[in-house]
């Protein structure tokens, strides 16, 4: 058998080693828990910049969208006055050509007064007169 002291110096070396793979243990723990907590803040801090630059993206889209619609509303109302211009004109057409074939009627003259294309009087809803 051992002497009692190697016995209590072996004990001793034993429990050494225990609380020194205790302390490492609870060292590498802190240090997983360090790097888990380090990753998720970068997680975060990734994530925030992204929802940041969405946010800041969202806010130029609208704006263009906005513009589009200004830009959109005008267009629409130039095109309205050009259409009530051009079917004026029109009108204007059918009459002048109604009043030149009257004219060579009464005068006798032959006038050739050729015809407005019927898409045009298709398109702005005029009749011949």
């Amino acid at each position: 058998m051992a002497p009692p002291a190697a016995a209590q110096r072996a004990r001793r070396a034993a429990a050494i080693t225990e609380e020194e793979r205790r302390r490492n243990r609870m060292a590498s723990n802190r240090l997983s828990a360090r790097k888990s907590r380090m990753k998720q803040q970068q997680h975060v801090d990734d994530l925030t910049a992204v929802a940041e630059r969405l946010r800041r993206e969202n806010e130029a889209m609208r704006a263009g969208v906005g513009g589009v619609v200004r830009q959109s509303i005008e267009l629409e109302q130039e095109n309205r006055v050009l259409a009530a211009h051009a079917r004026q004109l029109c009108a204007t057409l059918l009459l002048r050509n109604s009043q030149l074939r009257l004219l060579g009627d009464v005068a006798g003259l032959p006038l050739d007064v050729p015809l407005v294309p019927d898409h045009l009087v298709q398109l702005y809803g005029m009749l011949e007169f």
